[in-house]
Order: structure tokens, then C-alpha cells, then sequence
């Protein structure tokens, strides 16, 4: 997928989460 970091995806995810 890519060499994102954790910090990279996980902030994305917790935006999603937040979105919800």
C-alpha cells in the first residue's frame, strides 16, 4: 500500500471515526 507511516493512516482513521 505504500510507506506511510502509522501516525499517517491511523489520523485518517480516527478522522473517519469522528466524521461518523
Amino acid at each position: 500500500m505504500g510507506t506511510q507511516k502509522p501516525e499517517e493512516w491511523a489520523n485518517l482513521l480516527i478522522a473517519r471515526f469522528e466524521d461518523q
